[in-house]
């Protein structure tokens, strides 16, 4: 039996998309999924063989270098302009990537050698298997992402690029040439830390777009932009599987209790990023407003902290908040879904047809606020000539048209369940020698 390995992200999220596709491969192939130690329970849940990545594996390399050069423009702010400011934030951002540690790629090269795979599915954060790749030439590699792909094709779009770099605010203290040869000067920041640093090379933004022979993108062809993606790849669209969408069976009884018969408005920062305590308390502020409204929120980190407001303040009739909630429960008794746009939570949201007040954080997740805007099925606070928080949340709950348009994508999720002709092209290509 031919064996195939997936090499997955730092994220959670990065691997529960993954279950469409091992479902297909795992009665025909001998299924291996490296991923860390936190996320090993999902694999070993679908029954393949797991290998733990080694501890430093996420690790920043350069934090010292990142923290010292922080300080250093911290003392330079008063000279510097916005530009430079932003330039170095480049600088910065784009070292925090390269965290290419020698003993990672012995394992990997280690762990190749040993099961000697077909196949290697690549997520887009990967950066070891291009720097191991060469020494593997026989095996196939086929990249995928857990979001949309937004390409430097997509990217050239002026607008687009603004949003996506989350700049709109400082644009015009930035010079026309910096932002129309944007893509020229973030290459040579990568460029020249790698050549500093005397590390491997890293394509600038490479998360965002695998860019092999075959990648799959596990998105819904109605939210992935056609024009970010090129011919000259074999770019396969999977639609989520509606057993994804399953109800958690396992619900806090305070939580239905909670809930009783009512819609609830749900508040979300994901997995990955947990905000502020302000921000929660601003958003509790708001929508309490009106007693009539109940406000679940997952709260992650800020859990203790948004449970003394609630309490110090007597809202425990119109607000709750777990560390974490089971979300399909919530999003299936909801009328309003507040986040920030992370993809899963944006497929959920779109099945249960729930109007999402989109508030970003990353790249992709303020083009997935623009796309979910344009498809009518929510807003995105990040944006041009934006009204305010409360008149967008007003808008949201009172305008029958988000439901119109969510039932259509809805139904739209529903009848392209599993793209078995697509999954069948895959898998012609893995075994066409």
């Amino acid at each position: 039996m031919k064996k195939i390995i997936f090499l997955t992200g730092y994220s959670i999220s990065h691997i529960y998309p993954l279950e469409t596709m091992i479902k297909f491969l795992k009665n025909k192939y001998e299924l291996y999924i490296i991923c860390t130690y936190k996320n090993k329970w999902l694999p070993e849940k679908w029954g393949v063989n797991v290998i733990i990545y080694p501890e430093k594996y996420w690790k920043c390399k350069h934090e010292n270098k990142i923290k010292s050069q922080r300080e250093d423009n911290e003392l330079l702010y008063q000279n510097e302009s916005i530009q430079e400011k932003y330039i170095s934030f480049l600088q910065n951002d784009a070292l925090s990537t390269f965290n290419f540690y020698e003993d990672v790629v012995q394992f990997l090269k280690k762990t190749i050698n040993e099961i000697n795979p077909s196949v290697v599915f690549k997520d887009s954060t990967d950066i070891y298997w291009d720097v191991i790749r060469k020494e593997f030439n026989s095996i196939k590699t086929i990249g995928f992402i857990t979001n949309n792909l937004y390409s430097w094709k997509y990217l050239q779009n002026k607008e687009i690029l603004l949003h996506f770099l989350g700049i709109l605010d400082i644009e015009k203290e930035l010079s026309p040439v910096f932002i129309d040869n944007f893509k020229d000067i973030i290459d040579d920041i990568y460029k020249q830390i790698s050549l500093q640093l005397g590390e491997r090379f890293l394509r600038s933004y490479y998360q965002y777009d695998p860019q092999e022979e075959v990648n799959i993108i596990f998105s819904m062809p109605f939210f992935q932009p056609i024009e970010s993606l090129e011919q000259k790849y074999n770019n396969y669209i999977v639609t989520p599987q509606l057993e994804n969408f399953t109800v958690e069976s396992i619900i806090p009884q305070k939580l239905i209790t909670f809930i009783g018969q009512e819609k609830v408005i749900y508040i979300s920062t994901g997995s990955f990023i947990t905000k502020n305590i302000e921000y929660y308390i601003k958003l509790i502020q708001l929508l309490t407003y009106d007693q009539t409204n109940k406000i679940i929120i997952s709260g992650g980190k800020q859990t203790d902290e948004i449970n003394k407001y609630i309490l110090e303040n007597s809202l425990e009739d119109n607000a709750i908040v777990f560390q974490h909630v089971p979300q399909k429960y919530v999003l299936s008794n909801c009328k309003l879904f507040i986040s920030t746009g992370g993809f899963n939570s944006v497929k959920e949201a779109i099945y249960f047809k729930v109007p999402m007040l989109v508030i970003p954080i990353t790249c992709e997740q303020r083009l997935n606020g623009l796309i979910i805007e344009k498809l009518g099925i929510g807003h995105t606070l990040y944006k041009r000539n934006q009204k305010t928080i409360d008149i967008l949340i007003k808008d949201l709950l009172d305008n029958e048209s988000f439901s119109q348009k969510l039932q259509y994508y809805s139904n739209n999720i529903i009848d392209n369940d599993m793209n078995y002709k697509c999954f069948k092209e895959i898998e012609e290509w893995i075994t066409n020698e």
